[in-house]
């Protein structure tokens, strides 16, 4: 007899555009963030995807953090991350929300997402962001 477990996940979809960004995240220790997150493959830099007014409706659900004082490149701010999913087309791409202790970039209602490399990608291009939602 087989049984299976079916998990089922509830998500918010936020729809974005990739925006260009300042190239600030490639210079990140990318070891330090793969290491922290357990994502062996995630590239360097970010993604800067807009979602404008939608992001009033988000706050960070920290899965994983790197303190200051692990940071190999010298940065003066942690770094938290999300789990979340790039959605492009039909492809689902596992990534995560970065996040400084700053927050930059979440005062203009971006995400900074990093992921493993997304090829074919332009400004304006429509990409969607899914977070798990926790059940109440």
């Amino acid at each position: 007899e087989h049984r299976y477990t079916l998990e089922v996940v509830a998500q918010k979809i936020f729809h974005g555009k990739l925006d260009k960004g300042l190239g600030d995240a490639t210079d990140w220790g990318i070891e330090d963030i793969r290491r922290a997150t357990g994502r062996p493959n995630l590239h360097k830099g970010t993604l800067n995807i807009c979602v404008g007014d939608q992001y009033r409706e988000y706050k960070l659900r920290v899965d994983h953090r790197l303190d200051r004082t692990d940071r190999s490149d010298e940065r003066d701010e942690d770094l938290c991350f999300e789990r979340c999913w790039l959605i492009i087309a039909e492809r689902r791409i596992p990534a995560v929300i970065a996040q400084t202790s700053r927050n930059h970039h979440g005062q203009n209602g971006v995400f900074e997402i990093m992921a493993e490399w997304v090829d074919g990608l332009n400004p304006g291009d429509a990409v969607d962001v899914a977070l798990r939602v926790e059940p109440e």
